[in-house]
């Protein structure tokens, strides 16, 4: 998490500083630009390495989770969790479409910051 802000930081300030240089250094406008496409480029891949983690690597972990809740909230017992595990794992997954939604839209938006930097930055 730390790394996340001290990267981000950096590449915020020098995109900040960049562009309050325009007037004295005519590049700066690219170089700035730059560097947001590099903070865009950063936040798609920490956000398609938070997916590929949340929903593909800890899956078992966070389905036995959920095992786990349903057995203390309701009056279920482990044995019957079991003989119907394959169903409560569909219901599960079907539980995360809404959080895999939002971590698609995160990704989709990054993503189209960065292209529209790029076509900003040829098109000066």
């Amino acid at each position: 998490m730390k790394r996340k802000w001290i990267v981000s930081s950096i590449l915020v300030f020098m995109s900040v500083l960049f562009a309050l240089l325009k007037d004295v250094f005519s590049a700066s406008v690219y170089i700035s630009l730059s560097f947001l496409i590099l903070l865009s480029a950063y936040w798609t891949v920490e956000f398609i390495v938070g997916y590929i983690f949340s929903f593909h690597k800890k899956f078992e972990e966070r389905f036995e989770m959920y095992l786990v809740y349903l057995i203390n909230s309701s009056e279920l017992t482990s044995e019957d969790i079991q003989m119907g595990r394959e169903s409560l794992k569909k219901k599960f997954k079907k539980s995360l479409r809404r959080e895999k939604l939002i971590e698609i839209g995160k990704i989709l938006v990054a993503v189209t910051i960065m292209i529209t930097t790029i076509v900003i930055l040829i098109r000066q």
